[in-house]
């Protein structure tokens, strides 16, 4: 069975799909269902809500995102690849043996993520594992540049010179040296602080068109907060 569209799993109708092999939708398994798709091979997003356990022992690619709320369960063992985003909530457990590519991901408290390939991916990047589970933080796909970026924001998010309400607190910055920038006590988001680092470079465009081109990776926290930013920063940069 292929399903064009999204499919919806409930404790009721669980036992209808067993024989579904491609979603090009979502698939999202609801709170009190327990879910084995046995041939299921490809689908696009997946959404496992709170207490909810989703079972896909052929699944290999998810065109899409993975959010696996509260106490809920996810097993893909082959699955290799999910284009999108991966969310782990408090309490859930998502096993992924050989996923092996995904966008950025975020492991709450309590969550476990156990992926031990990627795990090897992101520590190629600089991020530090103990085993192959992830701990808490939010974990990025960086380049070598973007690493440098955060590691020259975490002092300036410690000394409260990054502000996320505003790209730039003024545009005295375009008239000054980098030192006189850093030295002056004027407030940046991280797009702005990017624009700075490239000083001179970049002056006659936004600060956010410089951040979407320098650093493309880093541009989903242009609206986040100084929270947001710092978990991103601590989980790298220790």
């Amino acid at each position: 069975m292929k399903i064009s569209g999204n499919l919806t799993i409930t404790k009721e109708n669980q036992e209808n799909y067993k024989d579904v092999i491609e979603v090009s939708g979502y698939v999202d398994v609801q709170e009190g269902a327990t879910f084995t798709a046995p041939v299921l091979a490809k689908s696009g997003s997946v959404y496992v809500r709170q207490g909810a356990t989703f079972t896909a022992p052929v699944l290999a690619e998810v065109s899409g995102y993975v959010y696996v709320r509260q106490g809920a369960t996810f097993t893909a063992p082959v699955l290799a690849e999910v284009s999108g985003y991966v969310d782990v909530q408090e309490g859930a457990t998502f096993t992924a043996p050989v996923l092996a590519k995904s966008g950025y991901v975020y492991v709450r408290q309590g969550a476990t993520f156990t992926a031990p390939v990627l795990a090897e991916v992101f520590k190629k990047i600089g991020y530090q594992f103990t085993d192959e589970t992830f701990p808490k933080g939010t974990y990025l796909n960086l380049t070598i540049k973007e690493v440098d970026y955060l590691k020259r924001l975490k002092p300036l998010l410690k000394s409260n010179k990054l502000v996320m309400s505003r790209w730039h607190e003024n545009e005295n910055w375009k008239n000054q040296t980098y030192d006189e920038v850093i030295g002056c006590g004027t407030t940046h988001c991280v797009a702005g602080w990017i624009q700075i680092f490239e000083k001179d470079k970049y002056n006659e465009i936004s600060a956010e068109e410089c951040g979407i081109k320098c650093a493309p990776n880093l541009a989903h926290l242009f609206y986040k907060s100084e929270e947001d930013v710092e978990l991103v920063i601590d989980t790298l940069i220790k």
